[in-house]
């Protein structure tokens, strides 16, 4: 059990639960940025395959024709995960007291089989989930930042055996609430604003990147405030990324 420091530096992102146009505003801007990249990719790979075709490379179109397909497979991810948001959403919150170490263990095996799935042959840094016990949550809702959290850790570490991805439960000082936090001590990205997010690792034959932290983080940000609570991220190059996930009274 580790205390996390009042302030944490640096910091990159910290909610503002008492805007919430704001925070709609920057969610609305985070699902355009990221499904935009993708989504003109398609249509560049799409003229370049015709031209290739036009002048007979066969091998070239098939393998734009790969790239438009994988671009379009990670816009379905993205989708997918906004369609599971809107959908817990749009339900009443349901606070029980349920087993963060089950809703973990589903949600790490989730995170697991999809990034296997997006990068066959890729090898994964370690995951290590650290006993959770109980607390009065939204399963769903928890399980929903979890899978993000713990998806975005691994695409983003993918290749380096020696990084470790870490769940926990901590106590955070002048919080008296639950704090769940994914973590890593992969390479970190450069806090700046420039650097607001770091770059998805690159897969083999693809021309553009994946759906990257923008929309993962959104999504993490939008279930926690429905919840009544915050996210805050640190990072720095070479130090690895704290996601901590900021609740309201643990049970």
């Amino acid at each position: 059990m580790s205390i996390i420091p009042a302030m944490l530096a640096p910091k990159i992102e910290e909610d503002n639960v008492d805007n919430p146009l704001q925070s709609l505003h920057q969610f609305s801007l985070d699902v355009a940025h990221d499904l935009r990249g993708p989504l003109a990719g398609m249509g560049l790979l799409a003229v370049v395959a015709q031209k290739h075709l036009q002048r007979g490379d066969l091998a070239a179109t098939r393998e734009d024709l790969q790239r438009i397909a994988d671009q379009a497979q990670w816009s379905q991810v993205a989708l997918d995960a906004l369609w599971r948001l809107a959908d817990h959403l749009e339900r009443p919150l349901e606070p029980r007291l349920c087993s963060l170490d089950e809703v973990a263990q589903a949600a790490a095996a989730e995170a697991v089989l999809s990034v296997q799935a997006h990068f066959a042959g890729r090898r994964l840094p370690k995951l290590q989930v650290a006993p959770l016990g109980q607390a009065m949550v939204d399963r769903g809702l928890v399980h929903v930042i979890l899978v993000n959290l713990i998806g975005n850790a691994l695409k983003f570490n993918l290749d380096h055996e020696e990084v470790v991805v870490r769940v926990q439960r901590e106590t955070a000082s002048g919080e008296t609430g639950l704090v769940l936090t994914v973590s890593d001590n992969g390479a970190g990205f450069d806090p700046g604003p420039a650097a607001h997010a770091p770059q998805p690792p690159a897969r083999p034959d693809l021309s553009a990147p994946a759906p990257g932290h923008g929309l993962g983080l959104s999504i993490v940000r939008r279930a926690a405030q429905r919840m009544g609570g915050r996210v805050e991220v640190a990072s720095s190059p070479g130090k690895g990324v704290q996601v901590h996930v900021i609740l309201g009274p643990a049970a």
